[in-house]
């Protein structure tokens, strides 16, 4: 069990509300206190990891009294870890609050929700997570993997995290293991050092993809650690050391080395073969991904022709070509929109593959048009202005969007009806299970 450290402690809190991010909230005095892992109904004593003048974040330090709702957690991290703040709570409560969630945003932004849509809970609330993303830190003179506690630079240790598939449990164990061995050392402690990991993995014989960052030049603890690891785990096909001299948000960005299997990890949604390599964007959760796509090409009809946004590495694509007589599909990044038409040829069909921008690239497909349905599946951020106009530009009889952010999905569904477009069909993916996320499947039809 990873030790408490010392903090300040507040409380009791009675918790009487939810923010959408999953954490509870209670008042003390003239402050609010927002805590992970605290439920309306709870009583909590709260360790404070951040105060301002008018408010206190942090996490559960002991339960006075218990909501009805609350379970005990599998977990070794609860009330530590602040990345599942439904660790402590009942399934059915968990997904109530959510719904309810969904519900708020479509009032806020006056859409009327069609009866009996659907909340869809396709993989257990454990171990469906295929990537981890795990910071180096120091816990009481020990290195550990980990994350950081919601609004502060603290890192706890998420060994044994519970929400990932067994294989990248035991392939970040290894990972501590040999840099505690090598004496490695993390960037926090005055000279460059190893910064996080970056660990997938696939679906195909549970093969693994590892990318260790430092922002030491010469990679030599990274190096080190694969000498340790690779030869106990042959299932760790793919490894990368990412240079990052220069600190950066983006912790993809630096000079990557390829040092050991194969450049890319292969994985398949929709029977579609994917290659990742150690800087693409591949779904976490891919067998609700899988279900989700699935739902969406189903939505989409079939016809004469198909536009597909966002497209990725053409998974949707693949799927929309097999009942369409013409697809196109649109990329902005370049080495995805170049596996489209591959991808497309392995499973028999053809598919038109645009690389360009879907912001800016209104005009070239009103000549590649007209589309009897546009597919797409935008970043976090949504369509927003820009994507909603190439969409009404296009004037599509029905639009399947899928949404990785209730808000972006709240305002591109708002845009959507005041430019002539009712939504006929919605569904929510519990994509992230124990986490506030949710994943939209909505279907919007021209009036």
């Amino acid at each position: 069990m990873p030790s408490r450290e010392s903090r300040p402690v507040v409380g009791p809190v009675d918790i009487h509300t939810l923010q959408r991010d999953g954490r509870g909230v209670g008042r003390l005095g003239a402050r609010t206190v927002v805590v992970s892992q605290a439920y309306p109904g709870d009583s909590v004593i709260t360790r404070v990891d951040v105060e301002t003048k008018s408010v206190f974040q942090g996490r559960v330090k002991r339960v006075v009294a218990s909501t009805a709702t609350r379970r005990p957690s599998p977990c070794a991290h609860a009330d530590w870890c602040t990345g599942c703040p439904y660790l402590g709570v009942d399934r059915d409560a968990e997904i109530g609050w959510k719904k309810g969630f969904v519900e708020d945003e479509a009032r806020k932004q006056g859409i009327e929700l069609p009866d009996g849509w659907r909340f869809e809970t396709p993989t257990s609330p454990y171990e469906w997570r295929h990537f981890a993303k795990q910071i180096f830190g120091l816990r009481d003179g020990h290195l550990v993997l980990g994350s950081y506690v919601q609004g502060t630079h603290v890192v706890v240790d998420n060994a044994r995290c519970s929400v990932l598939v067994p294989e990248l449990q035991v392939l970040l164990e290894r990972v501590v293991a040999a840099a505690r061995h090598v004496e490695a050392r993390p960037d926090n402690v005055g000279s460059p050092g190893l910064l996080h990991v970056l660990a997938r993995a696939s679906r195909v014989g549970g093969q693994s993809q590892l990318v260790i960052a430092t922002r030491d030049p010469s990679g030599a603890d990274a190096l080190a650690i694969f000498e340790k690891i690779v030869p106990l785990d042959p299932e760790l096909v793919s490894g990368w050391v990412l240079i990052q001299e220069t600190p950066s948000n983006n912790l993809l960005e630096g000079r990557a080395l390829h040092v050991h299997g194969f450049r890319d990890l292969t994985d398949t949604l929709l029977d579609v073969e994917c290659r990742i390599g150690p800087a693409s964007f591949f779904q976490a959760n891919p067998a609700c991904a899988e279900t989700m796509f699935r739902e969406a090409v189903e939505r989409a009809g079939a016809g004469r022709s198909a536009l597909d946004l966002y497209s990725g590495v053409g998974i949707l694509a693949v799927g929309l070509a097999k009942r369409f007589e013409r697809v196109t599909a649109v990329e902005a990044v370049e080495e995805a929109a170049s596996l489209i038409a591959k991808n497309a040829a392995k499973a028999g069909v053809s598919v038109d593959a645009v690389h360009a921008d879907v912001e800016t690239a209104v005009d070239l497909l009103l000549d590649r048009g007209p589309f009897d349905v546009v597919v797409a599946d935008p970043p976090r951020k949504g369509l927003g202005p820009r994507g909603t106009h190439v969409v009404t530009r296009l004037a599509p009889v029905r639009l399947v969007l899928l949404s990785c952010d209730l808000s972006a999905w709240g305002k591109d569904a708002r845009t959507l009806a005041d430019s002539g477009y009712k939504l006929a069909s919605f569904s929510v993916y519990d994509a992230f299970p124990r986490t506030a996320h949710v994943e939209v499947l909505s279907v919007f039809e021209r009036v």
